[in-house]
């Protein structure tokens, strides 16, 4: 029996948390990290006179390294697994190039369940401390300041981001990305596939994953990306343009967009999305555009989202 499975039996009880224990970093989550990560996340180490850092920038050596992420930004977003990258790239699909780890086995599914439950509870370095869930913050489409002058959503978001780096924008765009400034006046862009987007499937996004916080307009027009590729679309938290005309995008697709809040244009023409989408846009209450041309939508269908959507602009 190799020295995983041994842990796993042994020290962690069968690797399933006890209900109501709440999981301990040191004692459940780092065990795994030591044991299939360390070889390529471990402190930095000198080889032949020279400094060995960890891949990606990434170190899971400690419990603050762990919380502090690589230069993209934090891998977990404590209280939500779903939107933890740590958490994503273990549960890929086993052909994935982007799987970790990416040596061996994969973790098994109660390994799996620890570092959910854990980022859920907080990802806590020990049981009893506290975690209180951050307020999400809503920014309204328009801030009036003194003088009542509207500054648009885009600037509002856009100033509080740093600008990506040289190397980001370099990955982002060897897929065929072309990646755009959106203003002088802040750190927001805008990607798009226009040059031979039928070329372009899921796997392409996801090299934009390194600038995703600054992503304000993504195109995906006639591109072949499907429901699978909204995995990767909802972390940009800071989007407000998503054009996915004429893609495989399908009611299924839609659901995952339900905690895009800043969200204000949306076009699903020439897509499968029917009426059975309404509900979830319907919720995305802050939406101002969204266009349904040449969909499997009804004129029932459109007749509710427009109930629901007053102020928006809907298309059909």
């Amino acid at each position: 029996m190799d020295r995983r499975r041994c842990k796993t039996q042994g020290k962690w009880g069968g690797g399933v948390a006890v209900a109501g224990a709440g999981i301990s970093f040191h004692d459940h989550i780092f065990p795994i990290l030591e044991d299939r990560c360390l070889d390529c996340h471990g402190e930095p180490y000198v080889k032949n006179g020279r400094t060995i850092h960890p891949k990606a920038g990434l170190a899971l050596n400690t419990y603050e390294f762990v919380l502090k992420g690589n230069l993209d930004g934090p891998i977990i977003d404590r209280g939500d697994h779903e939107e933890s990258t740590l958490y994503v790239v273990m549960t890929l699909d086993p052909d994935d190039s982007e799987l970790m780890p990416p040596k061996g086995e994969p973790l098994t599914e109660d390994e799996i369940s620890l570092f959910k439950q854990w980022i859920d509870e907080g990802a806590k370095e020990y049981p009893s401390d506290v975690f209180e869930r951050p307020k999400e913050e809503k920014a309204s489409a328009a801030l009036v300041s003194s003088g009542d002058i509207k500054i648009p959503l885009v600037d509002l978001l856009g100033k509080r981001l740093s600008k990506p780096s040289k190397t980001q924008l370099e990955v982002a765009q060897k897929t065929g990305a072309l990646v755009t400034p959106l203003s002088v006046k802040h750190n927001m862009v805008r990607a798009e596939f226009s040059s031979g987007p039928s070329l372009i499937e899921n796997r392409a996004v996801g090299a934009l994953s390194g600038i995703q916080s600054n992503i304000s307009h993504l195109d995906l027009s006639r591109t072949k990306v499907n429901d699978q590729v909204m995995g990767t679309v909802k972390k940009m938290k800071h989007l407000t343009w998503l054009g996915l005309r004429s893609t495989g995008v399908t009611n299924l697709g839609i659901k995952q967009l339900k905690n895009m809040q800043f969200l204000r244009y949306l076009n699903l023409s020439g897509t499968k999305v029917s009426d059975g989408a309404i509900k979830d846009l319907a919720a995305l209450k802050d939406l101002e555009e969204v266009y349904l041309w040449n969909s499997e939508v009804t004129d029932k269908g459109v007749e509710s989202l427009r109930k629901a959507l007053p102020e928006a602009k809907i298309i059909f």
